[in-house]
């Protein structure tokens, strides 16, 4: 089994979004600081979205827990393609509520900052699509 500690995948991503960053400044040969303050709240979004979609809720002493990863409960892959089949393996309906709360509150930032990032989503529909896009990513 892997754990994954929280830092070590948060750092990753930063170094990540760097590294990229860091390659579209040399091909065009300058930076722009306004769009790049504009692509920060994307940044942002998107680690607190690795956050809560990766790492389990439960904190011990006041700690995020790892991403435990079994690569033997990994292949074969299995890709659940039938959408909602999970809201019915809660125990209770408050962890369902819960559950379905708390991924709407997470992609509501999405739906302010994506339009403000990219000037092509400008109707509700583009923005809608883009969101259901990205739950797809990572539902995948």
């Amino acid at each position: 089994m892997i754990e994954i500690p929280f830092w070590f995948a948060e750092a990753l991503f930063a170094l990540v979004w760097l590294a990229v960053r860091i390659v579209i400044r040399i091909r065009r040969g300058h930076i722009d600081w306004k769009r790049e303050a504009v692509l920060l709240l994307w940044f942002v979004d998107l680690a607190v979205m690795i956050r809560f979609t990766f790492f389990p809720m439960a904190r011990v002493s006041g700690r995020v827990q790892p991403l435990r990863f079994e690569a033997a409960a990994a292949y074969p892959f299995k890709v659940n393609l039938v959408p909602f089949v999970n809201l019915f393996v809660y125990e209770s309906r408050r962890e369902l509520l819960l559950n379905v709360m708390g991924n709407t509150a997470m992609f509501i930032p999405s739906g302010i900052v994506l339009p403000i990032v990219f000037k092509k989503l400008d109707s509700f529909r583009k923005v809608l699509l883009a969101g259901a896009a990205l739950s797809l990513i990572i539902e995948l």
